[in-house]
């Protein structure tokens, strides 16, 4: 399966906090409207607009770049917090097997030497310990 795949299988488990992506353009637009704001007020100063370095890209990283880091780590924790879900099928190499023995009164029957309980316990114990080391082995007694 591939990785577009899964990610088409991802769950939220708290979708409402979806919500708190949607005042993000407002921010947007509050930023930009302050940006034009400053440069109206830059205009009518003369000695601002001859500034070599204002122009540059690297000013403009240097003067959108916060905001910009911001509003993508904002992003990212509200996704974060709307805790995305999704199952993978891993492969397993374990083996379960339960053994059941009875440890009623009838297995102290005699009819086996030294006894019944003892018999299976014996057979338990060598079929344990011939099984792969991965193998996960339960043993209840009834």
């Amino acid at each position: 399966m591939s990785v577009l795949e899964q990610l088409g299988q991802i769950t939220l488990l708290w979708p409402r906090m979806l919500w708190l992506l949607a005042p993000l353009p407002l921010l947007i637009v509050t930023y930009i409207w302050l940006g034009a704001r400053r440069r109206r007020a830059h205009a009518g100063l003369a000695g601002l607009s001859n500034l070599s370095a204002s122009g540059t890209a690297s000013a403009s990283l240097c003067r959108h770049g916060p905001p910009l880091l911001f509003l993508v780590g904002l992003c990212a924790l509200i996704g974060a917090v709307s805790r995305p879900q999704a199952v993978l099928m891993l492969p397993s190499m374990h083996k379960n097997v339960i053994l059941a023995i009875d440890t009623s009164g009838s297995m102290r029957a005699t009819d086996v030497k030294p006894n019944r309980l003892s018999a299976a316990q014996s057979a338990a114990r060598t079929f344990v310990e011939n099984q792969p080391h991965h193998s996960r082995i339960g043993i209840v007694s009834i």
